[in-house]
């Protein structure tokens, strides 16, 4: 996979600190997005620039890192995050593990550490997106599809369930969410 396509937004309000670990991911040709908080972040992510991975401070002014991943997860928003802090207490690992978070890294990080794992991070976060892409697309036009949707799921899931969301889907308004595909590919997703 091409580095060009790679995109990371990275979170934090230090300045210095943002614009330093920017530099790094830019000179490698990836597209860089920044915010100085998760609010900024969220807005960055709403606007329509989906990052395939994430690298934020957990304590940031107005929402905190950990906010920002518990609202994107509520969104049904699914980007690999990893988390920089410094203060390295127990509850914020344990809070980032439960919310999902990728990696957990402690300030001061080795620098080709934290490019390993952010570059980690971006190839699963586009995967995601590119399956993510490939379930809408059948969905949106199941007929003759069933098979290839049935291939999404986990084999004990059952046929029925697979037909019946195909059927609602067949029926659907193809400008209005299908409300038990949508929770799959959440529920896929992560």
């Amino acid at each position: 996979m091409s580095q060009e396509n790679l995109k990371l937004l990275i979170v934090d309000d230090e300045v210095d600190l943002r614009a330093m670990i920017a530099s790094l991911f830019d000179d490698s040709g990836i597209r860089v997005f920044q915010a100085e908080n998760g609010q900024n972040a969220l807005d960055i992510i709403m606007k329509g620039n989906r990052p395939d991975a994430i690298i934020s401070d957990i304590n940031l002014p107005i929402m905190n890192g950990l906010d920002f991943l518990r609202e994107l997860n509520n969104l049904g928003v699914n980007i690999p995050i990893v988390f920089l802090t410094g203060y390295g207490d127990i509850r914020n690992l344990n809070s980032a593990e439960r919310l999902g978070a990728y990696e957990f890294l402690e300030k001061p990080f080795n620098i080709s550490h934290l490019m390993e794992v952010a570059k980690s991070a971006m190839e699963l976060g586009h995967q995601l997106k590119e399956l993510q892409m490939e379930i809408v697309l059948l969905l949106s036009n199941p007929r003759g599809n069933t098979a290839k949707i049935k291939s999404f799921f986990p084999k004990e899931f059952p046929d029925a369930e697979i037909e019946t969301m195909v059927k609602e889907a067949m029926a659907a308004n193809p400008f209005k969410p299908v409300s038990q595909a949508d929770q799959f590919m959440i529920a896929l997703i992560a």
